[in-house]
């Protein structure tokens, strides 16, 4: 171990996180190089609490009220000159609940580069003095931390932390979590010695969107997919077809649902897609659905009873006041070993689709609702900026209407074969576990 480092990983939320900080071994190995401590906040959960005492690594708890800032004006009105300049410059943006707003005639005047080049400069300039924190810079030094590492860029504590850092003379280093975030929210306020991103176009957008990042951004992939690489399930399938009631040897398609705060009525939705895989395949397949963590209650009674489907056991605690979402251990290994038992995915497009794809199975991405359909709210998820190129590739198969996901189930009349044309490295750095592109930090 090489006791003149010491780093601090900062977990703010969990999932993300915990699957690319500790269930892919990274903090863990970590600990073994340097000396790794985990700062987090108590969440009061138990659930959360295992994973970070099984995190391989300390951790501690962060005093909340060293958080206590509020989100700067200039930060808001720079958000708003960046997205004028996207829509500008056709770099296209996305809302994760809400379609984002068209280009107009204002945008214009307040997204042109010279605007956007002052914005920048300035709201870098202003939320390093406005997001430091004094007794945070103090704990930094009591707890002699050389280095510390985020999931994250642009969230008010990944700010306050780095930029607290940054005046300790303590180097920055941020994992970029979703394909999303380049989207939402393009702007990195700091300059880490690191952001580690998934791909090289990745790696190139957030250096022309930042340009003070230049040298600074590197392509590794993200640990939360090193799982897939070299995958074996943890159960026979035989278990999973007596827990669902599953025949055996009938094709697997998982449908994950989505937020429910994007639709309403996805249960018909649900019922739709089972009736046409029942016209269309006879009788040697099986709909396990997967519930988004925010589905609660109990509303999809009536689609249990019928033959054929079932929904998938509900392991997540989630709770938004607490900044709380954790799976249990159990359901993310029941998860991985159904990507690897499933013969496609059904879904609105998400980072679920890639998940499916890096396993070399199939997705099928709707945009319709339960009436069959085009919906505009779901059709623009497969529309996003970060998705679009995916589209074009092979075993991915978009359907806005219930007549186009009926013509695409004849691929699935017989064992679908994987086509290898498939080009996983223009979204994702594979081949090697992406955490020992993060090892050493330097």
């Amino acid at each position: 171990m090489n006791q003149q480092r010491k780093v601090g990983i900062f977990i703010q939320w969990g999932f993300h996180e915990l699957r690319s900080i500790l269930l892919s071994g990274l903090a863990k190995e970590l600990n073994s190089k340097y000396e790794a401590v985990i700062y987090t906040f108590d969440k009061n959960s138990i659930l959360y609490q295992s994973y970070l005492e099984e995190a391989g690594c300390a951790y501690k708890y962060l005093d909340k009220s060293l958080f206590k800032v509020l989100p700067s004006r200039i930060d808001a009105v720079n958000q708003s000159i960046r997205k004028a300049y996207m829509r500008i410059n056709g770099v296209g943006n996305f809302r994760n609940y809400e379609r984002p707003k068209d280009l107009s005639s204002i945008d214009f005047l307040k997204g042109n580069k010279l605007v956007w080049n002052v914005s920048s400069f300035l709201t870098r300039k202003t939320l390093a003095v406005k997001y430091q924190n004094e007794d945070l810079i103090q704990y930094f030094k009591e707890e002699g931390l050389t280095d510390i590492l985020m999931a994250g860029y642009y969230d008010i504590n990944n700010q306050v932390i780095a930029f607290s850092a940054k005046e300790s003379n303590i180097k920055v280093w941020s994992l970029v979590n979703s394909w999303k975030d380049m989207y939402t929210n393009d702007f990195v306020s700091f300059t880490p010695d690191g952001l580690f991103t998934w791909s090289d176009n990745m790696a190139k957008n957030f250096v022309s969107h930042n340009p003070h990042l230049k040298g600074k951004v590197k392509a590794i992939g993200n640990p939360a997919f090193d799982v897939f690489f070299g995958f074996k399930p943890i159960r026979e399938k035989s278990f999973y077809e007596l827990k669902y009631g599953i025949k055996p040897g009938a094709k697997i398609f998982v449908y994950t649902m989505i937020n429910p705060l994007v639709t309403n009525g996805e249960h018909f939705t649900i019922r739709l897609i089972y009736q046409s895989l029942k016209a269309h395949l006879g009788n040697d397949w099986h709909l396990l659905v997967r519930k988004n963590p925010l589905h609660h209650d109990a509303k999809y009674t009536e689609l249990e009873e019928l033959e054929n489907l079932s929904f998938m056991e509900h392991y997540w605690e989630w709770d938004a006041l607490k900044d709380l979402a954790v799976q249990e251990k159990a359901g993310e290994d029941e998860w991985y070993d159904m990507i690897y038992y499933s013969a496609c995915n059904i879904s609105v497009a998400s980072t679920v689709s890639m998940e499916f794809l890096i396993a070399q199975k199939p997705v099928i991405n709707i945009g319709f609702n339960g009436t069959g359909n085009e919906d505009e709210n779901l059709k623009r998820f497969s529309e996003a900026p970060f998705y679009r190129n995916l589209c074009k590739e092979p075993n991915v198969f978009i359907c806005n209407t219930i007549e186009q996901f009926n013509k695409i189930l004849i691929n699935f009349s017989t064992d679908y074969i994987f086509d290898k044309r498939f080009q996983l490295n223009e979204y994702f750095k594979s081949g090697n576990k992406s955490i020992y592109s993060i090892l050493p930090l330097k």
